[in-house]
């Protein structure tokens, strides 16, 4: 069983690790690259500092930020992805794999609103964590 402050810092490690692949257009690079940036921050951190009830609020505070930053994200590259698909998503991922991939900006699109959907439940997750211990 794992204890709260390795499940933060599992959860960090895969948000990092998502962001890392993600592909935005450049209408929304500042915003994700703060996000990023904000992501490795925070993992290093959490990593090396020690973990006291400031460590903890600082960075559940950091983990609301960019909560807000991810759900503005969030909302443009699903923007991105409806108007590639002419607003038929679900056509769309009725298609097969294959089928997706030979449209790579629609395909990247997709991955992108769905990184950003797991990215917001992983700091749900964080949160949810942090709760337990402050």
């Amino acid at each position: 069983m794992y204890q709260p402050t390795e499940r933060i810092q599992e959860l960090l490690n895969a948000c990092e690790q998502i962001i890392s692949h993600m592909e935005v257009s450049d209408s929304h690079q500042v915003l994700f690259e703060k996000i990023k940036q904000q992501l490795i921050n925070s993992r290093q951190q959490f990593q090396f500092e020690t973990h006291d009830s400031h460590t903890f609020m600082q960075l559940q505070l950091t983990m609301y930020e960019l909560s807000s930053h991810l759900e503005k994200l969030q909302e443009s590259v699903l923007n991105d992805y409806q108007v590639y698909t002419n607003d038929s998503i679900d056509d769309y991922e009725a298609l097969s794999y294959k089928e997706q991939i030979d449209a790579p900006s629609i395909y990247h699109a997709k991955i992108d609103y769905y990184s950003t959907t797991k990215l917001l439940s992983n700091l749900d997750k964080i949160n949810s964590e942090l709760k337990q211990i402050i």
